[in-house]
C-alpha cells in the first residue's frame, strides 16, 4: 500500500537511534551485514550541525541497492562529516525495496511504485520540518547514487515530486538505465507477480487474492525468495507516481527543469564479475578474463539489459569494443575490455543520453562528470576558502554541441564529448540494431547466424590449414 503521513502520538517519542532496515535479502558471500530488519521501517535522519544562526541549504540522500536491497540506515551513509565540513543540513531516508516496494500486478491490487511514494512522503515531511533543524525549505538538493540515482531523476521526471526540492544530483544512476525501468519488465510484470505467489505457494490467478496470500509470508522470507529465484521488482507505470515509461517523458521535455549535476564511474562495468564469483569483493587484484570468458559475458550482459542476446548484436557489440590488434593473441586478458561494455551499456550511455536531453529541454545549469580516481579536494575549489568556479577551476556547463564535462580525479581537468563513440552505439546504432532483429522473420534470423557460424569455421579451419602447411616436414 502507499505508505501514509505518522499521525499524532502520545509522549515522548525516541528518536535518537536508527531505526530498523526495510525487510531485504543480502547475500551472506556478498554482505557482512547483520542489522535489524522490519516493516516498521520508514524512518529518515537527520544531520545539521551546532550553532546554525541561519538557515542553511538541505541535501536529501537516497540509497542505492538496484531498489532490491539497501538502508539509509547502513553506516557508511552516515552524513555527519557532509553537514560538518559543508554547512548544510544531511537527510538521509529510507524507502522499501523488493517486492514490499514494487510489487505490480497491473491493477489496483498492488499497482507498484510504493517504494518511491515513500522517498515522496518523506520529501513532503522533510519541506514541512526541516527548519525547526535550521534547514531552508527552499533550498533543498536532492542525490543519490545507483538506484538512488534513478530514484532522483525519476522524482525529477513524476508530477508527484517535482515541487518539493530544486536542485537534483545523479551519481552513476538514472531513469534511463535498462536495470532502473525497461518496456521488457513493463510487458512481464504481472507474471512475475504470480512466479513469486507460486513460490511461495500463493497458487491464485486473482490479483487480490494473490496480494492478500502473500501479505501472510514473513516479510523477510518473501523478499529472500524473490532474490534467490531472479524475480525482478522495480520502477513501472502505475498512473500515480508514473503516468508514461521514463523515456518518452525524458524525451518530450516532461520533468522539472531544475540545476542538475549528473556523472558516473570509470569501472561500473566490474560490478558484472560478481555474478560469477562474489568473492572477487574483497580481492586485491583483477580476476584474468580469457576469450571464452569474454564471450560468456557479453551474453551475460545483453541478456539482463535486454532480454535476448541475439548473435549478430553480440558481434556488434565485439566490433565496437575487442582490441583487434591483439586479438590473435590466445592470451589476451579481456578484463579491461569487458569492463566498459556493461558499464557504457548499463550506466554510462543512459545517463550521457539523459544530459543531452535536458540540455536540449532546458536552459537550467548542467554539469557532467566522469570520476576516476576519487579526489582529495572539492571539484570546484581547491580549498573552503576560495570561490568556486574559477581559474582552473572551472566547471562548464554541459551544453549541446559543446559536450563539456569535468574528470574527477587528482588533476580536475576539463574535456568535451564523454564516450561520445560508445554512446552513440549504444544509444543509436544498438537499439536500431535490436529493432532490426526483432522484426527480421526468423528462419531468416536463423540462416545469418548459421552463415557467420560458418564463417567462423571456416576461419579456424584456414588458420589450422595454414599451421599445418608450416609445420617441419620428414625427410626420407
Amino acid at each position: 500500500m502507499p505508505p501514509e503521513p505518522k499521525q499524532s502520538w502520545e509522549g515522548i517519542f525516541n528518536a535518537t537511534t536508527f531505526s530498523d532496515w526495510c525487510p531485504q535479502y543480502l547475500n551472506p558471500s556478498l554482505f557482512n551485514i547483520s542489522s535489524p530488519q522490519s516493516e516498521d521501517c520508514l524512518y529518515l535522519n537527520i544531520y545539521a550541525p551546532n550553532g546554525l544562526t541561519e538557515k542553511v541549504p538541505v541535501m536529501v540522500f537516497i540509497h542505492g541497492g538496484g531498489f532490491t536491497i539497501g538502508s539509509s540506515m547502513y553506516l557508511d551513509y552516515n552524513g555527519t562529516p557532509l553537514a560538518a565540513v559543508g554547512n548544510i543540513v544531511v537527510v538521509t531516508i529510507n524507502y522499501r525495496v523488493g517486492a514490499l516496494g514494487f510489487l505490480d500486478t497491473g491493477d489496483a491490487a498492488s499497482p507498484g511504485n510504493f517504494g518511491l511514494l515513500d522517498q515522496v512522503e518523506a520529501l513532503k515531511w522533510i519541506n514541512q520540518n526541516i527548519e525547526a533543524f535550521g534547514g531552508d525549505s527552499s533550498r533543498i538538493t536532492i542525490f543519490g547514487e545507483s538506484a538512488g540515482g534513478a530514484s532522483v531523476d525519476l522524482l525529477v521526471i513524476s508530477k508527484q515530486s517535482r515541487d518539493l526540492f530544486q536542485q537534483a544530483i545523479t551519481e552513476s544512476g538514472t531513469a534511463l538505465c535498462p536495470w532502473a525501468y525497461t518496456e521488457l519488465a513493463e510487458a512481464i510484470k504481472v507474471d512475475m507477480a504470480f512466479n513469486l505467489g507460486n513460490a511461495v505457494g500463493c497458487n491464485t490467478m486473482d490479483t487480490q487474492e494473490l496480494v492478500e496470500c502473500l501479505k501472510q509470508v514473513d516479510a523477510e522470507e518473501l523478499e529472500k525468495i524473490v532474490a534467490t529465484n531472479f524475480i525482478r521488482m522495480g520502477p513501472t507505470i502505475d498512473g500515480v507516481f508514473l503516468d508514461d515509461s521514463p523515456l518518452r517523458l525524458t524525451d518530450r521535455g516532461d520533468f522539472k527543469h531544475c540545476p542538475m549535476i549528473l556523472g558516473f564511474n570509470k569501472d561500473e562495468g566490474s560490478i558484472l564479475h560478481l555474478v560469477d564469483n562474489p568473492d572477487l569483493l574483497y580481492a586485491d587484484e583483477a580476476p584474468f578474463v580469457d576469450k571464452a570468458l569474454f564471450d560468456r559475458y557479453v551474453t551475460t550482459s545483453l541478456l539482463i539489459t535486454n532480454g535476448a542476446s541475439p548473435k549478430i548484436v553480440e558481434d556488434a557489440v565485439k566490433q565496437q569494443y575487442v582490441p583487434w590488434e591483439y586479438a590473435d593473441d590466445e592470451h589476451l586478458d579481456y578484463f579491461e575490455y569487458f569492463n566498459p561494455i556493461y558499464g557504457d551499456e548499463a550506466f554510462s550511455c543512459p545517463t550521457v543520453k539523459t544530459a543531452r536531453a535536458h540540455a536540449m529541454m532546458t536552459s537550467e545549469p548542467l554539469f557532467l562528470y566522469l570520476m576516476t580516481i576519487a579526489p582529495t579536494v572539492d571539484p570546484s575549489r581547491p580549498d573552503a576558502s576560495s570561490s568556486p568556479g574559477e581559474g582552473e577551476w572551472a566547471w562548464p556547463n554541459f551544453t549541446i554541441p559543446e559536450l563539456n564535462y569535468k574528470e574527477l580525479s587528482f588533476e580536475m581537468k576539463v574535456d568535451r564529448g564523454l564516450k561520445a563513440d560508445e554512446c552513440n552505439f549504444w544509444n543509436e546504432f544498438e537499439p536500431e540494431l535490436q529493432s532490426f532483429v526483432a522484426s527480421m522473420d526468423q528462419s531468416e534470423l536463423e540462416w545469418r547466424e548459421e552463415f557467420s557460424g560458418w564463417q567462423d569455421d571456416l576461419e579456424e579451419w584456414r588458420m589450422s590449414f595454414s599451421d599445418y602447411q608450416n609445420e617441419p616436414t620428414c625427410e626420407t
